[in-house]
């Protein structure tokens, strides 16, 4: 398990693990660091794909670092994958998919990279047998001007949610490893069942991507998120009855901090908790650290 899934209400919400709750493998495997930015690369690609372009797209509602996880929370899209569907509605489906994918491929620039973000995230084929497994990717500084498209890069049938009935396209989901690429990074994995990469006899543009990703841009190793705890170096939790107040108490010059966690209520829609650090006693130290991203 690489990550967890809620639907709460009218929201679908993901969060990475916490490394406490890391599945023990014998080769010491541990989910991507990358996935934190992934969801930040989602999270943009909506909003800028919301201004530029009437693909439907999921509302996106929270990204938020809390306690060692990211939170990525998007409004919850009704319908089924395009997968479920039979080979003959499928066909009607592709109509209006094609008309979006021409849609992106409209959409240019003459860099690499993500509207509102410095990395770049590698298609998941990419990292095949772990390749470079906790690397994103910063186009280098001085690279050659070109024409690059906006690509999705993960657009597989099962990113594609459709109305039962009316076969309409509701939305097209899991923008995390899309942006401005080489055209050719988008293989058109729409037009069979399975995951977005090759098998059978496709084509194989594994080796081809990675040779362009170190050709044009530089490695970025990133790290997992560490816990509040890990954070403050240490100490030890005490956690009252109230689901909402969790204390924290550790020495750091004679001083004494708590740590609330409050619900914030707005428009009749619980949202999600975020976690302030407040410096209980008077002299210098970490006053109001707002530990929530």
């Amino acid at each position: 398990m690489k990550k967890k899934y809620y639907e709460v209400g009218n929201s679908f919400i993901k969060r990475t693990l916490r490394q406490h709750e890391w599945m023990i493998t014998a080769t010491n495997w541990t989910p991507s660091a990358c996935l934190p930015q992934r969801w930040k690369t989602d999270a943009a690609i909506l909003v800028y794909l919301g201004e530029k372009t009437n693909i439907p797209l999921p509302r996106l509602q929270h990204t938020f670092e809390d306690d060692g996880a990211f939170y990525f929370s998007t409004e919850l899209v009704p319908g089924v994958s395009m997968s479920q569907l039979t080979e003959e509605q499928k066909q009607v489906v592709t109509k209006e998919l094609l008309e979006h994918v021409a849609t992106l491929k409209s959409l240019r620039s003459d860099t690499p990279g993500v509207p509102g973000q410095t990395l770049l995230c590698a298609p998941n084929r990419v990292h095949s047998r772990f390749w470079k497994h906790h690397t994103c990717w910063q186009p280098k500084p001085d690279i050659e001007k070109g024409s690059y498209v906006f690509c999705h890069n993960d657009l597989g049938q099962h990113n594609v949610i459709v109305d039962a009935e009316t076969l309409k396209i509701n939305a097209i989901i899991d923008w995390e490893y899309g942006g401005f690429w080489p055209e050719w990074f988008e293989q058109p994995y729409w037009k069979r069942k399975g995951p977005s990469a090759p098998f059978g006899g496709e084509e194989d543009d594994r080796e081809r991507c990675r040779e362009w990703l170190l050709a044009h841009c530089v490695e970025v190793e990133m790290e997992h998120l560490r816990s509040l705890k890990e954070k403050l170096g240490g100490g030890s939790y005490s956690s009252p009855r109230s689901p909402i107040f969790t204390s924290l108490q550790k020495p750091c010059h004679q001083k004494e901090y708590s740590l609330s966690s409050r619900a914030v209520h707005g428009a009749g829609r619980c949202q999600m908790p975020t976690a302030t650090l407040m410096h209980k006693s008077g002299g210098a130290g970490l006053t109001g650290l707002n530990l929530a991203c």
